[in-house]
């Protein structure tokens, strides 16, 4: 056996322990893959995207995933989709683990390792442990030694390991002929013949046994491959099709609630990005008010910059508005294609369930002809005994006729003429009635086959009927209970369109509110150009006054100006 292809250097966040199981388990899915050439490239990449976890359950049940899977995963999706589908086929097989598929395709090395330990000790290692030691136990036994607890002290010297290996390669080497050899120079023998000649990878070196440092499960899980030819595969269950329906009903609704989810954040995002929009409008409207009324003549500018930017965030608000409109439209007006998809396949289910039914119905319409067939067998087979019966008496007084027709032919010489032709026609009789016993007994032989094949054809099909009728009741039930979701889906649909409606209303009363604090704004700055029209006016009359001032002071208006200037005023001691 080759070996691993490449493991990713992300282990070394594990423990050195953990670090060991994760080689340890990571040669074990190659041996099991290797007979299907579906080794793992790259470790644990192939396990977080699904694809070798899917690979390792087909190899270990020997049963298909029976569902199309991703091989080439691109998508955090559709590497999530392929772990869900092996994870739920472990779990129905029993295999206990607390890890998800999300953790599992974030790459979560301790989880990955976990899940991976659990479907070991299941499949290779057989669960509960006492199954291992039952297995040892008899091996140990026939080469003269004892169990030790813990198995990592027990086998320090070599020899148990030793006699594991030689009980399922005992034709490859001589035991005794390793003898002389100290412990590590024994292992390294053995580990080297046990991967050349069985393929079993080396998981642990003859160092970390002798020095009683090597993991246990690790060693455990090595020595179980010799302990059996083939892996511990939990048997299906009847009805292996109908719980693959419930899984995909419920794969349906998980996907279902997955996109509703999405759609629900995007709608919530954008409601809070609205709603943040909105605040900040209105802070700036705050704000822009403020300004105009402190700084009045001398804010104009601003007060039109301000302007420019609030009706552009209301184009923006009206934009965003738009597109959530149109968001929440496509989701309520057009059909989700989730739901038709999960409504087309109720559709094939229920199609299914029908089916089923008239298989069942073909079947009981086969056993009613076959017990009628049965039911005539038998009334013939009665008659032919009976004939048989009458036959069997006849010849027999035939036969006894015979025999005293030739006493009296011996005695009787004089009529034996008379008394041949007379035993001719009944020996010809006799003969003929032998050719219809036997003919009877011919059709007896075969109607005691055919009587046997029909109640064998009617067991089966009693036992064919009862399993029909086990899957059309599940069937029934995975529908209605599809049914019942598929109501409670679009009652929750219903209700957060009507929800989302309402919110739209609010929306658009906000929106309203908005539009009015604007043409207030308008009106406000109107007002202001007005006051600064009126300031203008004045301040050009008291010019005028004071042009005709200066005509009539002369020399006066001069000293009144140099006055002004000394005391910080302007030209007209105003401004």
């Amino acid at each position: 056996m080759t070996s691993p292809q490449r493991t990713s250097s992300s282990l070394g966040a594990l423990t050195p322990r953990e670090q060991a199981q994760a080689k340890a388990l990571h040669l074990w899915i190659d041996y099991i893959l290797s007979p299907r050439n579906q080794q793992l490239k790259s470790f644990p990449d192939d396990i977080s995207n699904g694809v070798g976890l899917i690979r390792l359950y087909e190899a270990l049940s020997r049963v298909p995933i029976g569902k199309r899977f991703e091989e080439n995963p691109r998508l955090a999706i559709h590497r999530t989709n392929n772990i869900s589908l092996a994870l739920e086929r472990f779990k129905a097989d029993g295999v206990k683990f607390s890890a998800s598929a999300e953790s599992i395709e974030k790459g979560d090395l301790k989880l990955i390792v976990g899940l991976l330990a659990s479907i070991a000790q299941l499949y290779q290692i057989g669960e509960p442990s006492s199954k291992f030691i039952a297995k040892l136990s008899p091996v140990l036994s026939d080469y003269h030694l004892e169990l030790e607890k813990p198995i990592t002290k027990g086998s320090s010297d070599g020899k148990m390991v030793s006699a594991v290996v030689h009980s399922r390669m005992h034709e490859e080497f001589d035991l005794a002929a390793l003898d002389d050899m100290d412990a590590a120079h024994k292992l390294e023998y053995v580990f080297k013949l046990a991967e050349s000649k069985s393929g079993v990878p080396r998981m642990i070196t003859p160092d970390e046994i002798v020095n009683s440092t090597v993991d246990e499960f690790v060693l455990t899980l090595y020595l179980s491959l010799f302990l059996s030819a083939e892996e511990v595969a939990p048997k299906i269950p009847a009805g292996q099709s109908i719980e693959e329906l419930q899984k995909e009903i419920e794969s349906l609704k998980k996907q279902m609630n997955a996109v509703k989810s999405n759609q629900s954040n995007e709608i919530l995002n954008a409601e809070r990005r609205l709603k943040l929009d909105f605040e900040k409008e209105k802070e700036a409207s705050t704000e822009y008010n403020n300004k105009l009324l402190q700084e009045a003549q001398s804010s104009q500018d601003l007060s039109k910059r301000k302007l420019r930017e609030a009706q552009e965030k209301i184009k923006s608000l009206e934009s965003q508005n738009a597109d959530l409109r149109q968001m929440l439209a496509d989701s309520g007006n057009e059909p989700d294609p989730e739901l038709e998809r999960q409504r087309k396949e109720l559709e094939e289910k229920t199609a299914e369930y029908n089916a089923t039914l008239a298989k069942m119905k073909e079947i009981e319409d086969e056993k009613n002809r076959l017990q009628q067939e049965l039911i005539d067998a038998k009334e013939k087979h009665e008659k032919d005994m009976k004939r048989f019966e009458e036959i069997e008496s006849e010849r027999t007084t035939l036969s006894d006729q015979i025999a005293d027709l030739k006493k009296k032919l011996e005695g009787e010489v004089e009529e034996g003429d008379q008394l041949k032709s007379r035993l001719i026609v009944l020996t010809e009789q006799q003969n003929r009635i032998n050719d219809e016993s036997k003919e009877i007994m011919s059709r007896r032989a075969n109607v005691d086959k055919k009587n046997k094949e029909t109640a064998e054809t009617i067991k089966r099909l009693e036992k064919e009927k009862d399993e029909a009728e086990k899957k059309a009741q599940k069937a029934m039930e995975a529908v209605q209970k599809a049914k019942a979701e598929q109501e409670e889906l679009m009652k929750k649909m219903k209700k957060k369109l009507e929800d989302e409606n309402k919110l739209k209303a609010r929306e658009r009363e906000e929106n309203k509110e908005l539009k009015k604090e604007n043409t207030g704004l308008k009106d406000e700055n109107k007002r202001l150009r007005a006051r600064r029209d009126t300031y203008k006016k004045k301040y050009r009359n008291i010019r005028k006054e004071s042009g005709a001032e200066k005509d009539k002071g002369g020399n006066d208006s001069d000293d009144s100006e140099a006055s002004n200037k000394k005391k910080g005023k302007g030209k007209f001691g105003l401004f």
